[in-house]
């Protein structure tokens, strides 16, 4: 059994970029984190107390624009250019505006719970943002917050992303034999689904007037038999082409991605390739 121990987020670096990933996991340089890393750290630690109704809609925009105000003072909100900036807060803004949180009933809630799972030999951990379980039905449902926009949730990139999703079920499954996985789905702030015509609207597009028509949008991943062997041919396929690169020394650097590179990789500071 390898000693590494691997997460999604790290098999997504290495597909994102492997000199990235070489630079981060084998040189151990951690970079800095881009703006809409910090800023969806940022989120996911205000859902944490929103979702389980210990602050209010109020205080939660109250605590983001005050975030939003700090880094702005240091200068740190680096977005690819004005409009993009605009809007994504104001999605951002108008979600936890809206906000109305699942109803859990006598249910027991997991936020942020860790987990380790031995999978194809290798050991990967990572946390799931939301896990809501009843034990009465013994069915679990799983949430995790995505700030992204849809359209890297489409088509082949749906089905790479969705095994964040199959991780953390399989995990849940593991921890609970007994019981059946029923939801498995992100939470996608930065839009809305009209209740009628299930519509998904940017949240910034959305007229005053029809808010009260739209809901939180959810996409659902079926955790199905077909989508956990896709995944764990991911996982070899994945390790596979890692240890072969660790083997030959021989790290290439993917900047076909402009927009990751300048926005998302968190050695774009630093990277000869970037900035050569």
């Amino acid at each position: 059994m390898s000693n590494t121990i691997y997460s999604f987020s790290r098999l997504g670096s290495y597909e994102n970029c492997p000199y990235g990933y070489y630079l981060t996991y084998i040189k151990h340089e951690r970079g800095e984190n881009g703006t809409y890393g910090v800023l969806g750290g940022i989120l996911h630690e205000i859902m944490e107390s929103l979702e389980h109704g210990l602050i209010s809609k109020e205080d939660a925009l109250n605590k983001w624009n005050n975030e939003i105000e700090f880094l702005e003072t240091l200068d740190e909100l680096n977005f690819p250019t004005e409009k993009s900036k605009n809007n994504y807060l104001e999605d951002i803004s108008l979600y936890l505006k809206s906000f109305k949180p699942l109803e859990f009933g006598n249910k027991e809630v997991k936020s942020e719970s860790y987990f380790e799972i031995e999978l194809k030999g290798h050991t990967f951990r990572g946390y799931i943002d939301l896990a809501v379980i009843d034990h009465e039905k013994k069915e679990i449902k799983i949430y995790d917050y995505k700030t992204s926009s849809k359209s890297g949730f489409t088509g082949k990139n749906l089905i790479k992303k969705c095994y964040q999703l199959i991780l953390y079920a399989t995990s849940m499954e593991s921890a609970y034999p007994n019981y059946s996985i029923i939801t498995t789905c992100f939470d996608m702030v930065k839009y809305a689904r009209h209740v009628e015509t299930g519509k998904i609207k940017e949240r910034k597009d959305i007229m005053v007037y029809e808010e009260d028509e739209y809901e939180r949008y959810f996409l659902e991943i079926p955790y199905n038999e077909e989508n956990k062997e896709k995944f764990l041919e991911y996982i070899e396929t994945s390790i596979k082409l890692i240890e072969l690169d660790i083997d030959k020394n021989d790290w290439k650097a993917n900047y076909k991605n402009k927009f990751f590179c300048n926005n998302l990789c968190s050695h774009n500071k630093t990277c000869k390739y970037i900035n050569k």
